[in-house]
């Protein structure tokens, strides 16, 4: 009888334990890396000996399109990273506190994830509901 007791006591403790946090669905994180300057090689006859001229020409500008984000899809993963969302000053609303999260679901597709959460680490075991809210344990 006592045993019976106390199976519902530590199953509440532990639920007591795990956390939920609001998170919004985020676009995954574009590198941009600057374009490699392009040269052209000119070979001018007239000159004497065959002399060979390098001209640098100027890059192409690089128009970068963010991603859009996806609706976020309930299920099970494991956080692979953690970076600072944008700023308001980058175009986004997130607030300075708000992190963006990165998490690779059980299917093993990556799903990224505004949250203001605190005490998450790399490799945490999460559940992402489908009423927009992050469990962890």
């Amino acid at each position: 009888m006592r045993k019976l007791v106390l199976a519902p006591m530590a199953l509440a403790f532990l639920a007591a334990c795990a956390t939920h946090d609001k998170v919004t669905s985020a676009p995954a994180p574009i590198v941009i890396s600057p374009a490699p300057a392009a040269s052209t090689v000119v070979v001018q006859p007239q000159s004497p000996a065959g002399t060979v001229v390098v001209q640098q020409q100027p890059a192409a500008p690089m128009v970068v399109m963010p991603a859009s984000a996806q609706p976020l899809r309930a299920g099970m993963g494991r956080i692979e990273s953690i970076a600072p969302a944008p700023t308001a000053a980058a175009g986004s609303s997130a607030g300075e506190s708000t992190k963006r999260v990165g998490i690779r679901m059980a299917d093993g597709s990556i799903q990224h994830v505004d949250t203001v959460a605190t005490g998450m680490g790399i490799g945490d075991s999460v559940e992402i509901t489908a009423d927009g809210y992050m469990k962890r344990s």
